[in-house]
Order: C-alpha cells, then sequence, then structure tokens
C-alpha cells in the first residue's frame, strides 16, 4: 500500500503540471491520468473464479495467474471448514503455504491451522501451532504445473488435513488413518504419512481469515468449493 500511495502521489503531482500548462488537452490529460490511477489501484489485485485476492509486496498479477514470494488473501472468510482446487509450480526450494482460520495471513503463524507444500519442507499444523511433517514418498516436483484437491475439515476436537494430487473430487471420497501416504496423496490421520498415528491434535480458531504464503510460486487456479470432497 505505501508503493500505491507514493505512485497516486506521483499521478497527482503530475495533474497539476497539466493544469499549469493550459487546458487544451486537459480532457485527454484526466482520462490518462485517471486511467492510471485505475491500474495502480488494481495492480495488486488478482482474480481467481470470481474471488478478488489482494497480492502482496513481491507477488505479482498478471494474465490470470499471481507469482513471486509473498501473501495472496482473499476478499471472503473462512468460518471453519475449507476445501479448494489449486493449480501451481514452485522453483526448487519453493512453497505454497495455505492458511485457514488465522487471525491474519502471515508467515510467522503461531496459531491456526495451514498446509505447507513444496520441494522441501511439507508440514500441516494445528490450531496451537503443532506440526507433522510429511513423510519423503509425498513429493512436490519443481518446475511443472500441477493440481491438487486440499481439504481442512473439523471431526470433533481435532483437524483433518488432506492433499490429493488431481482435481477434486464430485462427491465426498472417505480419507480415514486406512489411507496411505504416497507420491500423490497426503493424509494427516495416516502413520505412513507423519510417522505417528492420530490426527492434529488442536482445532483452535483465533480468526476467520485464510490465503496463502508463496514462495517461489505461480499460482494460476484457486478455486473454493461449496463444501468438503473429503472425509474420514
Amino acid at each position: 500500500m505505501f508503493r500505491i500511495a507514493i505512485l497516486l502521489c506521483a499521478a497527482l503531482a503530475f495533474q497539476g503540471c497539466g493544469t499549469l500548462l493550459g487546458s487544451k488537452d486537459s480532457d485527454d490529460d484526466q482520462q490518462l491520468q485517471g486511467a492510471a490511477i485505475l491500474a495502480l489501484l488494481t495492480q495488486n489485485q488478482c482474480s481467481f473464479n470470481g474471488v478478488s485476492f489482494t497480492a502482496g509486496s513481491g507477488v505479482t498479477c498478471a494474465g490470470g495467474a499471481a507469482s513471486g514470494t509473498g501473501t495472496l488473501i482473499p476478499s471472503t472468510t473462512s468460518s471453519g471448514d475449507l476445501s479448494l482446487q489449486i493449480t501451481f509450480s514452485v522453483a526448487s526450494g519453493g512453497s505454497v503455504e495455505i492458511q485457514n482460520n488465522v487471525a491474519s495471513v502471515n508467515s510467522g503463524l503461531t496459531a491456526g491451522f495451514s498446509l505447507l507444500a513444496g520441494t522441501g519442507t511439507r508440514r500441516a499444523r494445528d490450531g496451537a501451532g503443532n506440526t507433522k511433517t510429511f513423510a519423503a514418498a509425498f513429493t512436490i516436483s519443481p518446475d511443472v504445473s500441477q493440481q491438487y484437491c486440499v481439504d481442512f475439515h473439523t471431526e470433533g476436537s481435532e483437524q483433518h488435513v488432506v492433499m490429493v494430487k488431481g482435481a477434486c473430487p464430485s462427491t465426498v471420497t472417505n480419507m480415514d488413518n486406512t489411507v496411505s501416504c504416497s507420491a500423490s496423496i497426503f493424509n494427516s490421520e495416516a502413520t505412513t504419512c507423519t510417522g505417528s498415528a492420530g490426527t492434529l491434535s488442536n482445532n483452535n480458531k483465533p480468526g476467520s481469515a485464510w490465503g496463502f504464503i508463496l514462495t517461489n510460486v505461480v499460482i494460476t487456479e484457486i478455486r473454493r468449493n461449496s463444501s468438503n470432497r473429503y472425509s474420514g
């Protein structure tokens, strides 16, 4: 926002110069200035499936994609469960972190749910900041466009997190603790995925914000499902 404020001030200063130079081209000048100001105001806005996302410093919105390193925060909120279909590519060492039910989307998250998937670290975190690291079997390939269905849902006092490669199913799929981890499936309840049995044990919801922390990522699809696609 600081960057935009500076550019707006520059645009307004330019408008003052046009006034001093005379009114002959003032109508054309005002149209150009209006277009420039509109571009400045919208340059940090992305839109995916009709939902507006604000891109933080370091993330660029262009051509239906968001790319770079920083936050990507939607205009909508999440009061509980969250189901998404996303398509992205990450550079080597990059990652996508999805946060849900947080006070604010930020890289220093200590409370609220998150799922971080990258070519290096891969982990899920519950409402108290307890983490489960993905088993080596689940992999994110660098520099390849890939689609995933991601699901956060509550089970009593616990949180179940699922990430499956491919489009989201049209009907609810059971992903209980018998569903093993693989190169294309992460299931927070499965011992083969996290090295320990049981779900993420804390269901604390400190807020209703959700969004993304991108690190060297190009994201081309974000579709929020009307309901969860996984259970168990």
